[in-house]
Formats: C-alpha cells, sequence, structure tokens
C-alpha cells in the first residue's frame, strides 16, 4: 500500500526484473502495457452513473493508495460529516483500493498554507479558501463578489444560491484555470455554505448602532460592504477572534452560524443580525486535490472521486450548514441573546453597496467577459429559485428565527437536488 506522507512527494518506480529485460525498441514495445498498475496512464473508465460493482471491477487491478485528506474542523464536528462520509464512499465503491488517512483541524497546513500544500505534496485533498488571497485568485475573488446575491433565507435560498454559485465556478473557464495553476485540480471549486450574518455583543440593527462598530472580517470585500454602515473592518484569524470580543477590541464578527459556533463566540456574541432581504459575501472555499496524486490516479479512480461528490454535497448542506445553523440559534436563544434583520436605513445602505460591488465585477478583468458573467450569475439563480421553490418543493417561507425547529421536525430527503446539481452541470465536468 502506497501511503502519502506529509513530505513533498517523489515519484519513485520499483525497478523489477521485468523492466530490467525491456531493453531495445522491440523489447519495449511489447513491454509498453506493463507499466505499474493504477497509474492515470491506464486510461479505461467507466460511464456516468456506473454501479458500485462496474467501479470494482475497473479498479480491481490498481494497486491500493491512501490519500491524506484535510479538514477544518475536529473528528467530532458536523461540518467534519462531510469529509468522512465522502472518505468513506470513495472508500466502499472502490473496493478498498482508495482509502484515506483523514487530518483534522488543518493539522497539516493551516489554511493560508494549504495551497501551497497540495502542490507540493504534502496534501492530497483539502478544502481551499482562495477568499484569503484574491490577487492570486482575481477570478474566484469575483465570484466571491457577486454571493451577496440571491434569496437569502435558510432553505429554500440556501439550496438555490449553492446551486448557482457551484454551477457558475464550474462552467467559468478562469475560476477552473486557478486551481489548475496554482498545482490543484478542483474537485468541487464551491463547497456549499451558509449565509453570513453578524455576530455582536450587542444589538446592531441601524446605523446609529453600527457606527463604529469594530468588526471582523474574512474577505476584502466585506470591508466595502460594511464601511457604508459605519463599520471599521478588523482582520483576525479565527483563534482571536473570541478574546477580541471579550475584551471589546472588536464589536462584532462576520460569520455564517457554522463558524460562530465552531469558534465558540456565541456565547459572548449572541446578538445575530441576518437580513432576510440584502446580505454580504460568504466566504468561498474549494475541495481540491493536488495533481500529483491526481495523475497517480487511474481515469476510473478520478472519476470515482468526482462521482462520489454528490455525498459530500448532501453532507455538506444537511451537517455543515443545516445542524449547525440549528445548534448556532438553540445557543443564541440559550444565552439570552436574539436574531435580527437590519433597520430599514442600515439596509438601504448594505444594498447600495452591494450594488456597486456588482457593478465593479463587470468593469472588472478577472472575467473575459464581466458583464455576462454577472448576467449569467443572476440568470443562474433565476433557474434555480425556480427549481427549488417550483419542482422540488422547497419552502421559501423557512427564515433564521424559526429555523431551529423546522430543521428538528423535517425529514429532508436531497435526492432530488442532487440528483438535479449531477444532470444540469456536474456530469458534464466528469473525468474522460
Amino acid at each position: 500500500m502506497i501511503v502519502r506522507s506529509r513530505w513533498p512527494k517523489r515519484r519513485v518506480r520499483t525497478v523489477t526484473l521485468l523492466s530490467l529485460l525491456c531493453i531495445g525498441a522491440l523489447v519495449f514495445s511489447a513491454c509498453a502495457d506493463n507499466n505499474e498498475t493504477g497509474s492515470a496512464g491506464d486510461a479505461e473508465g467507466v460511464e456516468a452513473g456506473a454501479s458500485q460493482e462496474e467501479f470494482a471491477r475497473a479498479l480491481a487491478d490498481m494497486d491500493a493508495v491512501t490519500l491524506s485528506l484535510q479538514t477544518p474542523t475536529p473528528a467530532e464536528h458536523p461540518v467534519t460529516d462531510a469529509y468522512t462520509k465522502y472518505a468513506e464512499a470513495v472508500e466502499e465503491w472502490s473496493d478498498g483500493k482508495i482509502t484515506f488517512e483523514l487530518a483534522h483541524s488543518s493539522s497539516i497546513a493551516p489554511p493560508t498554507e494549504i495551497d501551497d500544500a497540495l502542490a507540493d505534496g504534502r496534501l492530497d485533498i483539502s478544502y481551499t479558501p482562495p477568499t484569503y488571497d484574491p490577487k492570486r485568485y482575481p477570478a474566484n475573488d469575483a465570484l466571491l463578489r457577486l454571493t451577496s446575491l440571491g434569496k437569502q433565507d435558510p432553505v429554500a435560498g440556501m439550496l438555490q444560491s449553492n446551486a448557482a454559485f457551484m454551477e457558475t465556478a464550474f462552467n467559468t473557464p478562469e475560476i477552473m484555470g486557478e486551481y489548475e495553476d496554482n498545482g490543484m485540480k478542483p474537485l468541487l471549486p464551491y463547497v456549499p455554505t451558509d449565509r453570513v450574518g453578524f455576530a455582536c455583543t450587542e444589538p446592531r440593527t441601524n446605523l446609529s448602532e453600527t457606527d463604529g462598530a469594530q468588526t471582523r472580517i474574512s474577505a476584502e470585500v466585506h470591508a466595502e460592504q460594511i464601511q457604508p454602515l459605519g463599520m471599521s473592518p478588523v482582520s483576525l484569524d479565527f483563534s482571536e477572534v473570541y478574546q477580541a470580543l471579550q475584551r471589546g477590541v472588536a464589536d462584532c464578527a462576520l460569520f455564517p452560524l457554522w463558524g460562530a459556533e465552531f469558534v465558540g463566540i456565541l456565547p459572548i456574541a449572541n446578538q445575530y443580525t441576518i437580513d432576510s432581504e440584502v446580505g454580504v459575501s460568504v466566504g468561498m472555499v474549494g475541495l481540491a486535490v493536488s495533481e500529483l496524486a491526481w495523475d497517480d490516479l487511474p481515469l476510473a479512480g478520478q472519476q470515482l472521486l468526482h462521482d462520489r461528490l454528490d455525498v459530500f454535497v448532501e453532507h455538506s448542506i444537511k451537517s455543515s450548514i443545516w445542524k449547525t445553523a440549528a445548534a448556532g440559534l438553540k445557543q443564541i436563544d440559550k444565552e439570552g441573546g436574539s436574531v435580527h434583520e437590519f433597520d430599514s436605513d442600515a439596509r438601504e445602505e448594505l444594498r447600495a453597496a452591494n450594488e456597486k460591488i456588482v457593478e465593479g465585477v463587470r468593469d472588472s478583468d478577472a472575467i473575459a467577459d464581466g458583464e455576462s458573467f454577472v448576467n449569467g450569475v443572476n440568470q443562474a439563480l433565476e433557474r434555480w429559485d425556480d427549481a427549488v421553490t417550483g419542482e422540488l418543493g422547497f419552502d421559501e417561507q423557512v427564515g433564521y428565527p424559526e429555523f431551529a425547529e423546522w430543521h428538528d421536525s423535517a425529514d429532508v430527503d436531497l435526492g432530488p437536488y442532487i440528483d438535479l446539481l449531477k444532470s444540469e452541470f456536474m456530469t458534464q465536468h466528469r473525468p474522460e
């Protein structure tokens, strides 16, 4: 079994008696099909929709491989479920030929070093946040700047926006190319995520309350969104946010509910403002595999990593987003906090800021045609809104104040939603 280590890979080939005999043109030609099994040179794959048995047969002669897989959270955290379930599905469908060694809580590489770790082989698969480096990932940043668009509710709106942004990321060559230019193969260029709200130590819903508030941000665009509210942006690492809020160095922190719950700030920042009409940009995260690891897999192995993304997406929504959002809302209630919306004055300032940002993307040179890019995102949001609230029948009336109760009583089948994602755009990007 090949176990990939944290250190840079070296492509090592075992010298066998057979390879020593393959000398001379004629003999080498006869031995050309005896390259090491499991390499990317084995071009035979399986059709889309192949069964578990078909994948097992296609990978039967592959050398077993263990891939490192890094998660952002501890093993027991709901966000980790997507990674664990994905790994289990790939292992099962490969009949044990592809297994994983999970590294939790970014233990191999911190967020700012993940891309380099994937490129040099210390990591095989990991989440990766292009949010942190907009100059290195300008096309990803262009999409990030549009993620305030779409409906803001936690059920239908969340499904609508994630589908539209995933589709856009997959179908934008500049976004996919930025991963590949940095030594990665994007498995999922946009990982589903929740909307972002303001976790504050006291209510901040109107311009008089937001004015002067020191607010932790996680992306450059956030500064452009909160400054019209009179807020001052503060850049802090996850590990520093709790103490900053506790000591009054920061008054608010921009986080999705899962992030606020994970960092542990809700006991002291339990006044959470998340608007039903206008939002802030969400922190974009992708799921990528090292090109070194990718190229070592046979085609059927590459296809399996892609095909089981359905498991990753489903559990990203059910566990990483919905389960943690419900837990965060319950904790806010337990700590005596409240969920708020903006008053009209703050809402309109944020809306105007977002419109200015969108116009900036239209004029950006990060995408070949910024105008078409923005229009395409709006069209995707409209189509997915029709699909989610129409044929799929998800309720758009569920807001954040009642979401925890909805979550505890709902038995949601995401199968039709996942199937639609696959048929509309994911299968088109399957390795062939």
